[in-house]
């Protein structure tokens, strides 16, 4: 919320015409940076280790029902779709043809 609040401000600025905001979001990574990370960067005890215990989508869906911005409904409704989603992509993946080698190169901004 805080960054949908920053970035209202910022937006509301630049439309007065006052100018770019720079908008600075730290975070903390849950996961690695691929499946085989083992993630040994990682602080085990103090603030850091905290912030792995947290889970941001489940303290979000709590914060949107106190708040009123979604039903318990619609809340579910939102996860059973991401899941279902996400089970697609993954069926369509395994079952699609491994990409030829040449093909890295498609679609890729570089000079």
């Amino acid at each position: 919320m805080a960054v949908y609040e920053a970035a209202g401000k910022a937006i509301e600025r630049a439309r007065k015409g006052e100018g770019p905001t720079l908008v600075e979001c730290r975070t903390y990574r849950n996961y690695g940076h691929f499946e085989g990370d083992e993630q040994k960067y990682k602080a085990t005890t103090g603030k850091e280790s905290e912030f792995a215990k947290r889970d941001c989508i489940k303290e979000f869906r709590e914060y949107a029902l106190a708040q009123g911005l979604l039903s318990e409904e619609s809340a579910t409704e939102i996860e059973e779709n991401s899941a279902a989603d996400i089970k697609h992509a993954v069926k369509f993946a395994e079952e699609s043809d491994i990409p030829k080698p040449e093909t890295l190169y498609q679609d890729v901004f570089a000079d």
